[in-house]
């Protein structure tokens, strides 16, 4: 072989030679010898050996849409030349031929997936196919059709859609509402949908793509909403006459075809159809109370019921208000305007509703639910000879409800602006009441049980007698508003009693500052109170067998003149009525007014001026727990010392007192007495000076001190506590005025830690100087009193004392 420079033995000795498969261009030779002669070498023959076809690959390859071309396919790796080009479709067992020669083809528009492939050939060799590549057909995408669609009532889902008909596979579905031009996408690649709960008609369809193919959309299915069935509402239900007509009845605010109109009477029950499918509806004669309402339906919704309406069929004294709201107008009324043996029934839906104006009576009234009765004009009362039931609206203002039955009645919780008692019979409130104008009370009794009774501040009491009072039988108040100087003035009458057999009355006058005051009374007097309830020893002997529970609402700034009756069957045993007083329960003990005979005759009464401070009240005579009335006690730090002053308005039997001090308010010492005045009916000052205050070891940071009075039979009773804070700061105070008020002069006492100078003005209410001078105060209690020249007028007074730099002032009133 090439380059033919070695050469191998081949084993024939004949004249011929064939060899065996070449790969190589090959010379051969033959080697000759003539007998012994050197062998002689041939002239060689040269077999030249060409290279064998090699089809090679074609490239290019890919997926494609139906219709498309193949794009440019390449063959390489060959060896010879392209003989053609052949192309198979599936099963690719047939090839046919492609006219084509050179090393790139682009096919035709193509239907199916195709293999190409190229035939090869080198010289004489034989022919070779290059490997084939496949270019995969697509079929166009097709969207199909999505059905299902139907009508369904909102709130529900679509059922089940279907897709069908479709080519390629589902990439989504999408869905739109009118006016169907915004799609959103729904994640779902299967060929069933199933919505969640719809409230507007919506079409759905499906998205579609078969390879690379573009996508195709179904063609969509419509799913009809229809909203919710709503029954709506039925107006213009009145109040009629028997055998009158409904009159027009409206239905309104329904969503859905009115299928028919049902009524129905008490118990409303049971319903019946009425072929009627507009949204008006007129009755024939009624002879009962109908109720009618409609039923609608949405498309193939459930249907609704609309609230009914009701017209009332009335019998007696019913309210019609066809012709005006005026009570007195006959035409108003079912059977003429009530008398006072008339059952009035109010209902709503009338045309006008009924104002009272003028003097109407009736025995029972209703108003119904949803209806209203008031009063208009000046001449209008209401007088109620059986009971009241309001269920719907009664403004008694600008009226006077008057309650005259002779039986027993119900008074019901609200606002009067004039109320009535009349008929000699009982009558209960259901509630706690106001009345704004006038009470009037003529005959009968208003039982209070737990709820209070309160007049305006402009209201007023007319009446009050042994026939005809309030009872307190419980906790309930009387309760009149704005007694005082700026306010209501005089005797302001609280007529009560604690049954409706014991009329036990309270006037009241206040010359201080308005405020509001409450009273009740009970049938027991105890030693002791715990605010309003007894405790200690019930009185069986020489007191009046009541209390009298009086207080205001704000305490301070009152000064008021009490007038306490009561009946001679209310005094218990022993009780001395010509040596009698009011007593007053101070939070700790009894004290009274001045001992006085009792005015009256039976009834009788006390009175007891220049009260200040309130609670719980009751007439006892001079052997009564009421042995001293105690106006005021006090004390003040002065120095090293503490200065006790107190007062008394009157005394019985009191032989002294014993002034104790505590550093804990629990155990009490006496560190001093003062000897009483035995028995007296004029204010009494008394003070006492606690000068071993500086031995207490250790010192306190607080003082306590009480009285302790004793009676000449060794009966004893306590003050309230008094404190003082226990330091050594400077002391300069106003301790009191007595009288005040007063008619001729007052004293006023002070206590000062320091001996100095004090200026003292009077000032009167327009910031006039009546009075101006100076003392020289000492350290400890002093007393100032006006020259005996120098009178002031009746009125309010201010006295302003000013002792290095400070000022201390107290309000004083003179009275003639």
């Amino acid at each position: 072989v090439s380059p033919f420079t070695t050469w191998t033995t081949i084993a024939n000795t004949t004249s011929t030679y064939t060899s065996g498969a070449l790969s190589q261009t090959t010379q051969f030779h033959a080697i000759v010898q003539s007998g012994s002669c050197a062998t002689a070498t041939s002239a060689a023959t040269t077999v030249t050996v060409g290279a064998g076809s090699v089809g090679g690959s074609v490239a290019g390859g890919t997926t494609i849409c139906s219709g498309s071309t193949s794009g440019v396919l390449t063959l390489a790796g060959n060896t010879g030349t392209i003989v053609s080009w052949e192309s198979s479709v599936s099963p690719f067992t047939t090839w046919t031929t492609i006219a084509n020669t050179a090393s790139t083809y682009t096919s035709g528009a193509l239907s199916q997936t195709t293999q190409f492939h190229a035939i090869i050939q080198n010289g004489s060799c034989p022919t070779a196919t290059s490997t084939a590549t496949t270019v995969t057909v697509n079929p166009i995408s097709v969207g199909g059709s999505v059905t299902g669609g139907t009508t369904i009532c909102s709130g529900s889902t679509s059922g089940v859609l279907t897709l069908a008909g479709n080519t390629g596979t589902i990439v989504s579905w999408e869905s739109s509402v009118s006016p169907f031009t915004t799609w959103t996408t729904i994640a779902n690649t299967t060929s069933t949908y199933t919505s969640g709960a719809l409230s507007q008609t919506t079409q759905f369809h499906a998205i579609v793509q078969s390879g690379s193919c573009a996508t195709a959309t179904s063609t969509a299915t419509t799913v009809t909403v229809n909203p919710i069935s709503v029954g709506g509402s039925v107006t213009g239900g009145t109040t009629i006459c028997s055998g009158s007509t409904s009159g027009v009845l409206t239905l309104a605010g329904n969503t859905g075809t009115i299928v028919s109109w049902e009524s129905s009477v008490s118990p409303f029950t049971t319903w019946t159809t009425i072929a009627n499918t507009t949204s008006t509806y007129t009755s024939g004669a009624l002879s009962q109370t109908t109720q009618f309402h409609a039923i609608v339906q949405s498309g193939s919704c459930a249907t609704a019921l609309s609230t009914a309406t009701t017209v009332t069929v009335g019998a007696g004294s019913t309210w019609l208000g066809t012709t005006s709201s005026n009570w007195g107008v006959a035409s108003n009324w079912c059977g003429g305007v009530p008398t006072a043996t008339s059952d009035v029934i109010i209902n709503s839906g009338a045309p006008n509703n009924p104002l009272i104006n003028t003097s109407a009576v009736v025995n029972n009234i209703t108003i119904g639910v949803g209806a209203t009765l008031a009063f208009t004009g000046t001449v209008n009362s209401l007088d109620i000879r059986g009971s009241i039931t309001i269920n719907g609206t009664f403004t008694p203002t600008n009226g006077n409800v008057v309650f005259g039955s002779s039986s027993a009645q119900n008074i019901p919780a609200l606002t009067y602006d004039a109320l009535t008692i009349n008929g000699g019979s009982d009558k209960t409130l259901l509630g706690s009441t106001i009345v704004s104008t006038s009470l009037t009370l003529t005959s009968g009794t208003i039982t209070l049980g737990t709820n209070d009774l309160v007049l305006g501040a402009s209201s007023s009491i007319t009446g009050g007698s042994s026939s005809s009072f309030i009872v307190t039988n419980s906790t309930g108040r009387l309760i009149q508003n704005n007694i005082g100087a700026s306010g209501r003035t005089g005797n302001i009458n609280f007529p009560i009693g604690n049954s409706a057999s014991s009329y036990t009355p309270v006037s009241l006058n206040n010359t201080g500052t308005a405020d509001n005051f409450n009273m009740r009374v009970i049938s027991q007097v105890n030693s002791s109170y715990t605010g309003q309830t007894p405790t200690g020893t019930t009185l069986s002997s020489n007191a009046v067998g009541k209390t009298w529970f009086i207080n205001e609402a704000i305490a301070g700034g009152s000064t008021v003149t009490l007038t306490i009756q009561w009946n001679g069957a209310d005094e218990l045993s022993s009780f001395n009525r010509g040596n009698s007083s009011i007593g007053y329960y101070n939070g700790t003990n009894w004290v009274s007014s001045s001992i006085s005979s009792a005015g009256g005759s039976n009834p009788y009464f006390q009175i007891s001026s220049s009260n200040s401070s309130f609670g719980a009240f009751s007439v006892g005579d001079n052997n009564s727990p009421v042995p001293v009335k105690l106006i005021n006690f006090t004390a003040t730090k002065i120095g090293e010392s503490v200065v006790t002053n107190w007062q008394t308005a009157s005394e019985i039997n009191n032989d002294h007192f014993d002034i104790e001090r505590s550093i804990d308010e629990k155990v009490f010492e006496k560190v001093g007495e003062r000897k009483g005045a035995g028995n007296s009916s004029s204010v009494i000052d008394y003070n006492f000076i606690d000068e071993t205050v500086s031995a207490i070891n250790p010192q306190p940071s607080t003082i306590y001190y009480r009285l302790k009075q004793v009676d000449f039979d060794g009966a004893a009773s306590y003050s309230t506590i008094v404190s003082i804070a226990n330091n050594h700061n400077k002391t300069f105070e106003i301790l009191a005025v007595q009288p005040n008020p007063f008619a001729e002069n007052f004293k006023l006492n002070f206590a000062t830690s320091v001996s100095s100078e004090v200026s003292i003005q009077v000032i009167d209410m327009f910031g006039k100087e009546v009075y101006t001078g100076n003392t020289n105060a000492v350290s400890g209690v002093n007393t100032f009193q006006l020259p005996a020249n120098n009178t002031l007028q009746s009125g309010v007074y201010f006295v302003r004392l000013t002792q290095d730099n400070e000022t201390k002032t107290i309000k004083i009133i003179k009275q003639n």
